[in-house]
């Protein structure tokens, strides 16, 4: 196609991927979720996937998971709000 990118900028940092979990389900079970997945490791994991998951500059090292609350994602509003959505 002889198409190329090219990069034009950078935008802030924000909160990573989401994992939610309805509120139907129970309190105990939750957190055995949010529990399970802060100690997930990845580390069977192919590498290159993994990275995919965690901006390395920033991780803990062995933590791909962190706890969040809806707070966390105001940056990415803001960001939706100055482009116009």
């Amino acid at each position: 196609m002889g198409l190329k990118l090219q990069h034009i900028g950078r935008s802030q940092t924000i909160t990573h991927a989401l994992f939610a979990v309805h509120k139907r389900v129970p309190a105990a079970d939750r957190e055995r979720i949010k529990n399970s997945l802060i100690a997930t490791k990845l580390e069977t994991m192919d590498p290159k996937l993994r990275a995919l998951f965690i901006d390395p500059g920033s991780a803990t090292p062995g933590r791909y998971f962190q706890p969040v609350t809806d707070r966390d994602y105001n940056q990415a509003r803001r960001i939706m709000q100055q482009l116009g959505y």
